[in-house]
């Protein structure tokens, strides 16, 4: 980092810090733990969704201090949604705050806590949403609570967008960039979902500030395997369950190259500097194919970083039959593929197409997204590792292309910087949890984001006293 930057992010630090040490944290990590208990209780399991009565829950907490908000239908459905608030900057420019407010289904009674329950056991907040995103819309909610309390100047207009439907296709968010374009007309960055802090990732201990600058496109697929249909009393050699069960033996079996991205390069170039050799020279070139090739188990042993390197395909589902005793003349199988930079879904089912090698299995294509990236930002980076190094010390920032979907796409396509970054700290099976089973986030480490996120915001807007009349650039 140049030393211009570093000066620049020294300056807006100091502005964070002095407001940051005249508010009682206790109280403010006690409210958001509250806060995300409420938001919690509020089942917008998608489908449906019906995040309208989430989206007024951290409306009236917004309204009741002060703050400008409105509702919006970008569905154009009453039941579902979206909130915006704003607090006020000096420069035209705009840092946008988002979340999504509906969830990934949950089964009550596969969890030891019911999902919708948010209840606190043993240090941690159980609840469908903990991870995914109602704990960052809450950082985000306190944030601007706390800046409005502290009347703050800011340079950057801050606004807060809570969306609906990013888990069934990211509607809401197409719709209000669609329907709302000028409350995106001037945004500087956005900070989203898709970063989070690791815990015990290389070594025990270590802890690693991941920060989303890039994320895999989708190729969702349905296989469709047909056959001849009898009496189940006659077998027939042209079984659509045969046929499929060998198709998807064929597609597991198959392994896609490796092709890390620019965004997993930079990363691995962080993570190399904390590993001995030979793991550090396998993590600094794991774009070679010679490498690949002679260190290809320890590249690919940890799914996390698995998924990193490649395009994947995941197995999700066959369906097909409806009695004992009846041959089904069809079949069917889902594949979740998710295509790295550089990649694309229709070349995937092409290359599937040749995996199974079967005219009796079609191959469908049905939904897309291409792999999007913003470019690394080194002042935001460097504003985020200053932060973070203050509260924990010794820990790393890195950039990480996410495996899975953000709406973060919808804005890099129109040409909008956005990044993921939810600075709680979470172990390896913790994070696991997002989307399934007990999903949970520790209590005392969503205590301390509140303050770290509340911090990075107030260095990217500008703000602290004498903001508006201060010269200096906000990264």
């Amino acid at each position: 980092m140049g030393k211009v930057w570093q000066s620049a992010v020294v300056i807006l630090l100091c502005a964070a810090t002095a407001g940051a040490d005249s508010i009682d944290w206790k109280a403010a990590g006690d409210e958001a733990v509250e806060k995300l208990r409420a938001y919690i209780r509020v089942d917008t399991t998608n489908p449906p969704g019906h995040e309208t009565p989430a989206a007024e829950l951290l409306r009236g907490w917004l309204q009741r201090d002060g703050i400008e908000t409105e509702l919006y239908e970008p569905l154009r459905d009453p039941a579902r949604k979206a909130l915006v608030a704003r607090l006020p900057g000096t420069s035209g420019q705009t840092i946008v705050l988002m979340s999504h407010s509906d969830v990934v289904g949950a089964v009550p009674q596969e969890w030891q806590h019911a999902p919708f329950a948010a209840e606190v056991a043993d240090g941690l907040l159980y609840g469908r949403g903990t991870l995914d995103t109602k704990d960052l819309g809450i950082l985000q909610v306190m944030t601007l609570l706390l800046l409005h309390r502290q009347h703050h100047a800011l340079r950057h207009e801050i606004l807060l967008l809570v969306e609906p439907d990013e888990e069934a296709g990211g509607a809401g968010m197409q719709g209000m960039l669609e329907q709302h374009p000028e409350l995106f007309r001037n945004v500087r960055l956005a900070l989203n979902e898709g970063g989070s802090g690791t815990i015990g990732l290389l070594k025990e201990g270590q802890v690693i500030f991941f920060v989303q600058t890039a994320e895999k496109g989708v190729a969702w697929m349905k296989l469709r395997a047909r056959g001849d249909t009898g009496h189940g009393s006659v077998p027939l050699p042209n079984n659509a369950v045969a046929t499929m069960a060998r198709a998807l033996d064929r597609v597991a079996a198959y392994q896609t190259p490796l092709r890390p991205s620019q965004s997993v390069m930079a990363l691995f170039d962080t993570l190399a500097n904390q590993l001995p050799f030979p793991g550090s020279f396998v993590m600094r070139h794991a774009d070679n194919t010679v490498v690949q090739s002679v260190f290809r188990k320890q590249l690919t042993e940890r799914p996390l970083i698995n998924a990193m390197l490649r395009t994947t395909i995941a197995l999700t589902g066959v369906h097909g039959g409806f009695k004992t005793n009846v041959i089904p003349s069809e079949v069917e199988a889902t594949l979740d593929c998710r295509v790295t930079v550089g990649d694309s879904a229709e070349a995937l089912r092409s290359v599937l197409i040749g995996v199974i090698n079967d005219p009796r299995v079609e191959v469908e294509l049905t939904s897309t997204g291409v792999p999007n990236e913003s470019p690394i930002d080194e002042p935001l980076m460097a504003t985020i590792g200053a932060v973070t190094s203050r509260h924990v010390p010794g820990s790393l920032v890195a950039p990480v292309m996410s495996s899975g979907g953000t709406d973060s796409a919808f804005l890099r396509e129109r040409g909008i910087r956005a990044y993921g970054y939810t600075p709680i700290v979470l172990t390896e099976a913790e994070l696991a949890t997002m989307h399934g089973i007990d999903e949970r986030v520790p209590v005392d480490r969503f205590r301390a984001a509140v303050q770290m996120y509340y911090e990075v915001v107030v260095a990217l807007a500008g703000g602290g006293a004498g903001a508006e009349g201060r010269t200096e650039e906000a990264p």
